[in-house]
């Protein structure tokens, strides 16, 4: 940070040239990435990058200790340049040069950051959220991957081909669920392949002698056929450990068969007897070939990668490579939308039922993390003065109330880019619009005492009735990850919406409303958490994936209210028991006046 004494003008120097060396390094670096595939094999150095740097131990996740060198999108952008031309075939080894590699990859994504700050004087005296909040949405499309669980993903993944199933089938020849389970299931055969081959490794790796690691490799790899050890260790100058990695080297390159699937494989992960030539067109529509983007936009590939969409590289008429395997979670909704979007009709009922879908899964959320609820949907409303709507879905539990707008939108690419005008209308269409919404509807509740009633779409009738409720929230609920412009300060301090804090609703993905009814048992623990991130939203800007931030926040600042509660209980036991069974309910909420007993 620079210091406020600073005088403005050094300030904006300092910025400036700091952009600019941002700027000079990722020209220098990031152009001259396909020179990487001028002397190494695409396959084996896509393979190579996904084995050594994307792919860890179960159980250990380098991001969170802040050991992560080499980032998901990275492997997306070697993919991209590498389908800019021919494919090179060598048996070159990536081993020796993989620390040179990494490095460059390392200093283009931190500059890539750096270089897309404007350094505008607004900007610099803090003035202007707008820019920042741009340059979040295009720092998320970059660098976030998978945000959601895969088993969440691959749940609402399969559950919307589900409702398409027989017109998707029609048009495509290919069942859409058997599609999904078999996109899931080729990542589970890479990882079993990768496992396998590094327990080969392992097998003769951990030999003492030279002979002993000789003979183990070939039990290992029995297709190598015999070799002079000696030969071998006296080329290292006689050093095992220098033999190893040579070795090591050398069944490297066997990496690019690990992420190689045949039509039989894809067959098999389907899971049943089907057309191989409707199985090739399919794939083919999910695959690139070497050179097939020679004209790309090279500096396009960092927000807007081909490869996003068509994550296969075809290799020959029956064979793809899928390094990205474990991104499918990530693309598989974009690969089925695809699909979908090629026929007009099809393309149209499923966006309605996309929109049913949601609806009727944030219910079943409701009802099984509110057992004791009243839950309401579907109601039609009209405020007289003008405006009517349908709520979503309406939740009263004692004294409070959880009013629900669901909405299946989808960031557009160019929103995702950060384009200003297609992100405002974006935002606008799937936050502010809802939550005004969701607002109406509030008040119409507040209006009248006494149960009110609401004719649904159905026909039936919702008969509500808030006269006991004291605290209303405005929630709404996407397919879409907004990540950081989800948060109302950023809302209200960007300009994107002209509603103050008070009058936006939190937003939460379908994802991580999975989660936090998955992680929080208790009715009161929802309650508490959904009314706390609403007003820490309003006072606090995190930065960093939402759901964490949220979650560790909330659980941060619940145990601190417990720690603070359980203090008052000792001292209220001492000296007022009647009191502390009076109070102990309302406190555990940190809401005074809310009873939920």
């Amino acid at each position: 940070m620079l210091p406020e004494s600073m005088p403005r003008e050094e300030r904006i120097a300092i910025v400036q040239d700091m952009v600019q060396v941002a700027e000079d390094e990722f020209q220098r670096k990031y152009f001259s990435l396909g020179e990487w595939f001028e002397k190494y094999d695409a396959l084996h150095l896509l393979a190579y990058c996904c084995n050594y740097f994307v792919c860890h131990p179960a159980g250990v996740d380098p991001e969170v200790s802040g050991g992560l060198d080499f980032y998901l999108y990275h492997l997306e952008i070697l993919q991209a340049f590498s389908l800019m031309q021919e494919r090179l075939f060598s048996d070159r080894p990536l081993g020796p040069d993989a620390e040179g590699l990494l490095d460059v990859m390392g200093t283009i994504g931190q500059v890539a950051s750096i270089r897309g700050f404007k350094a505008n004087v607004d900007q610099i005296e803090g003035e202007s959220e707008w820019n920042f909040v741009l340059s979040n949405m295009r720092t998320q499309t970059m660098a976030v991957r998978n945000p959601g669980y895969p088993q969440h993903i691959q749940q609402i993944v399969r559950d919307l081909a589900e409702t398409i199933r027989e017109d998707f089938a029609g048009v495509h020849g290919v069942d859409p669920v058997r599609l999904v389970d078999a996109l899931f299931h080729l990542p589970e055969i890479a990882m079993a392949r990768l496992n396998d081959h590094r327990e080969r490794v392992a097998h003769f790796y951990q030999e003492k002698s030279c002979q002993a690691v000789a003979t183990s490799y070939l039990e290992s790899f029995p297709d190598v056929g015999d070799f002079d050890a000696d030969h071998l260790f006296q080329f290292v100058g006689r050093h095992l450990h220098s033999m190893k990695a040579m070795l090591v080297y050398h069944s490297g390159m066997r990496l690019a068969d690990c992420f190689t699937f045949t039509l039989d494989d894809v067959v098999g992960a389907y899971g049943q007897c089907i057309d191989q030539q409707v199985v090739r067109t399919l794939i083919d529509k999910l695959a690139f070939e070497f050179g097939d983007l020679g004209d790309c936009n090279k500096e396009w590939v960092v927000l807007d990668n081909p490869v996003w969409r068509r994550p296969f590289i075809k290799v020959d008429e029956d064979t793809h490579f899928l390094a990205l395997a474990g991104y499918i979670p990530h693309y598989v909704s974009g690969l089925l939308e695809d699909m979908v979007a090629e026929d007009r009709a099809l393309d149209q009922k499923y966006r309605d039922r996309k929109a049913q879908y949601l609806e009727g899964e944030v219910e079943r959320l409701f009802k099984a993390g509110f057992p004791d609820g009243r839950i309401y949907r579907g109601s039609m409303w009209d405020d007289g003065a003008g405006n009517k709507g349908e709520n979503d879905l309406t939740m009263v539990l004692g004294s409070v109330a959880i009013v629900v707008e669901a909405k299946s939108g989808s960031l557009s690419p160019p929103a995702q880019r950060g384009v200003p005008k297609r992100l405002v209308d974006t935002v606008r269409q799937l936050i502010v619009e809802p939550a005004d919404q969701a607002y109406r509807f509030i008040r119409v509740l507040e209006g009248t005492e006494g149960p009110q009633s609401f004719v649904t779409k159905s026909g039936a009738e919702n008969t509500i009735d808030v006269s006991g409720v004291r605290y209303f929230l405005p929630l709404t609920v996407t397919m879409e990850q907004f990540g950081f412009v989800s948060n109302v300060r950023n809302l209200a301090d960007s300009g994107i919406s002209d509603r103050g804090v008070s009058e936006l609703a939190q937003v939460l993905s379908l994802t991580d409303l999975m989660v936090v009814f998955e992680v929080l048992d208790l009715q009161s623990e929802k309650v508490h958490y959904l009314f706390r991130r609403r007003e820490l939203g309003a006072r606090m800007r995190l930065h960093g994936y939402e759901m964490e931030c949220w979650l560790f926040t909330w659980i941060v600042v619940s145990t601190l209210k417990r720690l603070n509660f359980l203090a008052t209980v000792l001292w209220t036991l001492r000296w007022r028991p009647s009191s502390w069974i009076r109070t102990s309910s309302a406190s555990c909420l940190g809401l005074q006046s809310i009873n939920l007993d």
